[in-house]
């Protein structure tokens, strides 16, 4: 991890001569809601508290943290901001970042997650490191990176505030299941569903779509195929299965080609069977289907 961080310096500086980095920008937010009060505030005692900037080899200055107090002083006309110099590498300065957004009670959940994943992506730091530099848990950083995988719509109402994060981890159980994430964000934002009630939708949904998988007819290319020499009992056992699934749908055909190539075909569909592979199988299988109420020979 980074070495220590030096103490900093206070300056004022021109918000002409404060640069935004690429990770500023993309969580860089129009300033509407609450923030309309520190705009508020701003204009009326200017800004109370430095924004963070690191000093880079070049002398040039860039943003760290504290852009709603930078985006609001630009907003009122201000031309001078007081801030924290920190003369510091980029490892650093994300780190410093990272460190003093955390402590923002304010911070969405997506911003939180995008901020861990880039510390860690750009550091190339273990994530087990990160968790005990940052005094996280490494469930914490992997429950915020889950977030990012969200739908645009999903994260943009974290991010809004207008869904908790509650709301949002139960999204990312959807996660191999993109259909279902967006109906349940259409009963989500239709119904105003709580996390309890959303998180019994989800539950429901995966139960659902388990049940559905388990109904499915296994491929054809997917199938274990069963040694020749099976065992009598398992040959009789897939004999019976076969036999009472035709038996149910009275099956009548014309002819006993017919009938092998019928029994070809539903054994593909019967997940608790398989097809007969010995002709003994394939004799015991016929034998028994003649046998079977409600499937003739025409």
């Amino acid at each position: 991890m980074a070495n220590e961080i030096p103490k900093g310096e206070f300056a004022e500086l021109n918000l002409s001569d404060i640069l935004l980095d690429d990770n500023i920008r993309q969580v860089a937010a129009e300033i509407t809601g609450e923030d309309m009060n520190l705009v508020m505030s701003v204009r009326e005692l200017g800004v109370l508290e430095p924004v963070i900037i690191r000093k880079d080899k070049a002398g040039k200055h860039h943003l760290r943290a504290g852009y709603r107090r930078y985006a609001a002083a630009k907003e009122v006309g201000l031309e001078v901001i007081p801030t924290m110099i920190y003369t510091v590498d980029e490892l650093q300065g994300l780190e410093m970042a990272l460190v003093e957004n955390l402590q923002r009670e304010d911070m969405n959940p997506i911003d939180r997650a995008d901020a861990l994943k880039q510390l860690v992506d750009k550091a190339g730091v273990p994530q087990k490191e990160v968790a005990a530099r940052l005094g996280i848990s490494e469930g914490y950083i992997s429950q915020h990176w889950a977030l990012l995988e969200l739908p645009s719509s999903v994260q943009k109402a974290i991010r809004s505030g207008a869904m908790p994060y509650t709301c949002g981890r139960e999204f990312a159980r959807l996660k191999e299941a993109p259909k279902l994430q967006q109906a349940a964000f259409v009963e989500w934002e239709e119904k105003e569903l709580t996390p309890k009630k959303l998180s019994v939708l989800v539950k429901d949904m995966l139960t659902a779509e388990d049940a559905r998988k388990a109904a499915e007819p296994v491929k054809a290319e997917e199938k274990t195929k069963t040694p020749r020499k099976a065992k009598k009992d398992e040959e009789e056992e897939a004999v019976v299965t076969l036999v009472d699934q035709m038996r149910n749908a009275k099956i009548k055909v014309k002819s006993e080609t017919g009938l092998r190539k019928l029994l070809m075909e539903w054994a593909e569909k019967v997940e608790t069977s398989r097809k007969p592979e010995t002709r003994r199988e394939r004799e015991l299988v016929l034998e028994g289907i003649r046998m079977a109420a409600g499937v003739e020979l025409e």
